[in-house]
């Protein structure tokens, strides 16, 4: 017996009724498909999104196939409509293209004519009228079935995801069983699509095989496709096997989906390939390199094997300590991901907190915003938080320190695109702050539009829309998440602290809204006092000024946020008038001509310490960060530091970069620091006795010790590391001052010990070992180049419980 593809796919999907049922019960099922099938053929999308999230939550599996067969349906729906529409769209294309001509030869001959006359197209205006009404119900039927099929398709792929795990594995696997019969090819391209909103992983096991084993190109395309929606680093194996594919359109799909994987193993593969392909697809291999790594070397394939051959350890290390279960692994590994610039990884993490559109994917298709949803209404009201937490900061800071174009394909794949596709409020909030911490203009350009008061034009357009029934959930949530995103966004631009004038202009606008809520104020006000300038006071004193001219009652409720204006005032000019905007404004004319704040004479005094210092705390030497007050930086000068330098770039020396990293480090030394330098090459000098405050006026000398420093000789690496504990003493105290005399070394090297009293690294390891027992001196320890000696460089650093990194 011959049967329809709609009788076919329905015999297929029979065995999904065998599935055990959930604790829902038969009558749930029976009352949600009835509630489905009466809803499936409204003619209204709210009607029909319902009747699918109705199945859905009824949590069984033979929703499965309801909805197969109504997609059937709708797919032949939209062809029949797409068909019935194209003579009348061809007429139409044609009439308005003869409009066009005969209006553009008038203009020609009439140039700057204001109008035209009636005759020139006689009845074309009139009939293109009659064919748009003709078009419109057509064209309304095709879009709504379009965004049914779509609809549909996410429903079945949610409905199995969300099964039991017995369930959910029996339903995969008889997906993935009934696709291989399938003979027709655009029905084996549909189930393709569908499994790519499967997220489990068996839906990710058969994917991988069919894009490794599936005869025809555009099914081992199909499953490359839905692999990178579902975005599992594991479809990185196929990615790499479909990289040597004889056909290019396979290939480009690889590599297009490779930017979703997260595998590290696609870099080498990636590399290896770049050596073969010419022409676009040595295009998208080059700027996905640079997605994974973070950083780019073009078509220089020697270049990135050898980035690849001196990093792949640290690499592998990276993402071995965040995928531990670890907390103190996981740290250890976001500080080598922000110390190498190392985007996979910070991907990884993105992907293991949900914010990637892979995962975001899969969650919010099943909650999206649904006013009966307890426990999503829970979520909706968490307002924002002032910080991001460690990991949104390392993420940040990892995007933000590589070059422009690569921060912007980074903003762009692990950011926006995330952001744009989810409505849940925490993740939202993340990724806002995720975008401060990135900085640069494109993030700000968001941050602004986020930043932005709804006009009343707006609320209007929400009251009328929330009365119509199938859009008033989504569209309340969405407003509501929208104040507190206002607030997120202030927050975010504070941490990017650039003070544009578009930055400026909208966070002064704040102030003069007739209905402003105080938290947005505060995050305002908190976002100019971030930024530090001159710019700030006189943007704040408008504020104050604004505050000052509202009524009474007005000011008496804002009386918070105007003590909150004059404290940020003090603090940035430390000045000492109160409250009264009249006192303020008398003073900043005598003084704003010549006004800086302490950043900005920073600025002019040391571009070194504006550029370096550390705006979350603490100091950074080499990506590792330390909090400690108390530090000795101890740093090779021998003549191979003379040789161009692979980290910095600008075809700088490693001496070069090493002062640039060490002048920064100490401008961004707070006041209450203490600290020395040591340089090393045949023999060592200290540059000062003891430890010395990090004042203005010791940094100025500092800076000029390490400008006059130059390189020559051989590397004695035992007689700086041992002397080094005399500035620490006997103990861990210095007897004294009654107080840490040194708790944290930074140790560079670029090469193995060649000079000195003892040049075994082994001994000279356990002589540290055995004078630092007591005193307790983290040491970290930055290998700088090929030559330095990695192993003992690491294990010096674990020993005392510093990091280490290459360089």
């Amino acid at each position: 017996m011959k049967h329809t593809a709609h009788q076919t796919i329905a015999l297929l999907l029979f065995a999904f009724c065998l599935t055990s049922m959930t604790a829902m019960g038969q009558e749930d099922y029976n009352a949600a498909k009835k509630h489905f099938k009466r809803s499936i053929r409204s003619d209204k999308l709210g009607d029909r999104r319902s009747g699918i999230r109705r199945l859905r939550a009824a949590g069984d599996a033979r929703g499965v196939k309801d909805m197969l067969v109504q997609l059937h349906k709708a797919r032949k729906e939209a062809a029949k409509l797409d068909k019935k529409s194209k003579p009348t769209l061809k007429k139409l294309a044609k009439l308005r293209g003869e409009f066009d001509k005969r209006l553009s030869a008038y203009l020609k001959r009439n140039p700057g004519s204001p109008t035209y006359p009636k005759g020139l197209v006689g009845q074309i205006p009139e009939k293109i009228e009659e064919l748009t009404k003709k078009i419109a119900p057509l064209d309304r039927g095709l879009r709504l079935e379009l965004s049914t099929i779509e609809m549909l398709k996410t429903g079945i792929g949610d409905l199995i995801t969300g099964l039991d795990e017995a369930a959910q594995l029996e339903a995969t696997n008889l997906f993935l069983a009934n696709y291989e019969r399938l003979k027709k090819p655009e029905q084996k391209a549909l189930y393709l699509e569908i499994l790519g909103y499967i997220h489990n992983p068996q839906a990710v096991i058969g994917l991988v095989g069919i894009a490794a084993n599936a005869p025809k190109s555009e099914a081992r395309v199909g499953a490359l496709k839905a692999l990178e929606k579902l975005g599992d680093y594991r479809g990185g194996k196929a990615a790499k096997f479909a990289l040597e594919d004889e056909n290019w359109q396979v290939r480009a799909a690889a590599i297009e989906a490779a930017r979703r994987f997260a595998s590290i193993d696609m870099i080498p593969a990636l590399i290896q390939r770049l050596k073969k392909e010419e022409g676009r697809i040595r295009g998208d291999i080059i700027s996905t390199l640079a997605l994974l790594a973070g950083v780019s070397y073009s078509e220089n394939v020697a270049l990135w094997e050898k980035w690849w051959k001196s990093n792949e350890g640290e690499l592998r290390s990276i993402v071995k300590s965040l995928k531990s279960e670890s907390a103190t692994e996981n740290l250890v590994g976001m500080q080598k991901m922000e110390a190498q610039g190392f985007l996979l990884a910070a991907r990884r993490i993105l992907e293991k907190r949900g914010l990637t559109l892979a995962r975001v994917t899969a969650e919010e298709s099943r909650r999206l915003v649904d006013p009966n949803n307890k426990k999503d209404d829970k979520k909706k009201n968490d307002g924002p938080k002032e910080d991001a937490d460690d990991e949104i900061i390392a993420i940040g800071k990892t995007i933000h320190d590589r070059d422009q174009a690569i921060r912007d394909a980074a903003l762009k794949s692990f950011v926006l695109d995330p952001f744009d596709a989810t409505w849940n409020p925490a993740k939202r909030r993340d990724l806002i702050l995720l975008m401060g911490h990135v900085g640069g203009k494109k993030a700000i350009a968001r941050l602004l539009g986020l930043a932005k008061k709804r006009e009343e034009s707006q609320r209007d357009d929400f009251e009328r829309r929330m009365k119509r029934r199938e859009q008033a959930g989504r569209l309340r949530a969405k407003w509501h998440y929208q104040e507190n995103e206002r607030i997120s966004a202030f927050q975010a631009l504070a941490l990017c602290a650039t003070g544009t004038d578009a930055v400026f202009k909208r966070l002064r606008a704040v102030f003069s809204e007739a209905d402003a809520d105080t938290e947005i104020m505060l995050a305002a006000i908190a976002a100019l006092k971030k930024i530090d300038t001159s710019e700030s006071v006189d943007a704040l004193i408008d504020c104050l000024g604004e505050i000052a001219s509202k009524s009474e009652d007005t000011r008496n409720k804002l009386s918070g946020v105007e003590k909150s204006i004059t404290d940020a005032l003090r603090t940035l000019t430390e000045q000492t008038w109160g409250e009264l905007h009249d006192d303020w404004v008398a003073w900043w004319i005598k003084s704003k001509s010549d006004f800086k704040t302490a950043s900005e004479k920073l600025a002019k005094d040391d571009p070194v310490a504006a550029a370096g210092g550390d705006r979350e705390g603490g100091t950074r030497f080499y990506g590792i960060k330390t909090y400690s007050k108390r530090i000795v930086f101890i740093l090779d000068i021998s003549g191979s530091m003379e040789e161009p330098a692979e980290y910095g770039g600008g075809g700088k020396t490693k001496i070069q970069v090493a002062k640039e990293e060490l002048l920064t480090a100490i401008s961004s030394l707070p006041k209450d620091a203490k600290f020395n330098i040591m340089f090393y090459s045949t023999d060592f000098k200290v540059w000062q006795k003891k430890l010395v405050v990090a004042n203005a006026k010791i940094k100025k000398a500092a800076k000029s010790y390490i400008v006059d420093a130059t390189a020559g000789g051989g590397t004695n690496i035992y007689e700086p590391l041992v002397n080094v504990f005399d500035i620490a003493g006997r103990g861990s105290k210095d007897v004294g001052y009654g107080e840490v005399a040194l708790d944290t070394i930074f140790f560079l090297s670029d090469g193995q010990p060649t000079a000195g009293r003892v040049t075994n690294t082994e001994d000279i390891l356990n002589k540290v070992l055995s004078m630092n027992s007591l005193r307790k001196i983290k040491i970290h320890t930055i290998g700088v180049g090929k030559g330095h000696d990695r192993e003992f460089m690491k294990r010096l650093a674990e020993s005392s419980g510093g990091k280490y990194v290459a360089r």
